[in-house]
């Protein structure tokens, strides 16, 4: 395990600029440490206002000295919250500036009546390329009012050899494989994080525990 962020201690320390940032944009945001609920002692409470793109973000600069590395993190939705057309909860975002879309995000979002994981793909994370969303055959709801975990096994390669798999709760919701997950020969960086144009109430809050990043 090359990051381990739990919030045991209390406070956001484990982002503190070489390990990783937490920040956020838009009409408004916050991310504190809580007490409750927590699967410990505490986790990270995240916050955001509707509109503008808002986002709060936990990122870490730890990065795999491996292609392969597990990425894992436990999250907690209350149920009074409504997405709209895009939430990004997750990201995994090349360091260079040039390539300024995440490559794989994965939103919450309500198709059906159903809350699910949706995944999105941006080709080398250019702007210019246009995104495509990749949604569960059979859908798995997304449980609220509790926690539930997320892990991702991600093959960062500049060819079209790389590839990523997603599970929730242990349950495998995508595979993906043959695809560029690595624009040029920067470092991709992984986020958790609340981002979102609309959502309601105003403001959102979400909660995060147990963010780690395993290296193969």
């Amino acid at each position: 395990m090359i990051f381990n962020a739990n919030f045991e201690s209390g406070n956001l320390s484990y982002f503190d600029g070489n390990r990783g940032e937490y920040f956020g944009k838009g009409v408004y945001w916050d991310i504190k440490a809580v007490s409750s609920p927590a699967i410990g002692g505490y986790s990270a409470a995240l916050t955001i206002g509707s509109g503008s793109s808002t986002a709060a973000y936990l990122f870490t600069y730890t990065a795999p000295s491996t292609p392969l590395a597990d990425y894992s993190a436990d999250f907690y939705i209350p149920s009074n919250i409504v997405p709209d057309t895009w939430w990004n909860v997750w990201q995994w975002k090349s360091v260079d500036n040039t390539y300024n879309k995440p490559i794989i995000s994965l939103n919450i979002l309500k198709y059906g009546g159903v809350l699910q994981v949706v995944m999105f793909y941006t080709p080398g994370g250019v702007s210019t390329n246009p995104t495509q969303s990749f949604w569960q055959s059979n859908p798995l709801p997304f449980p609220t009012n509790r926690w539930v975990n997320i892990t991702g096994s991600y093959m960062s390669k500049s060819d079209n050899t790389g590839y990523v798999i997603i599970y929730q709760d242990g349950v495998k919701i995508f595979e993906k494989s043959g695809f560029q997950t690595k624009p040029g020969d920067k470092n991709v960086l992984w986020s958790v994080n609340s981002y979102a144009d609309r959502i309601s109430p105003n403001p959102a809050t979400i909660y995060i525990d147990n963010m780690r990043i395993t290296q193969k």
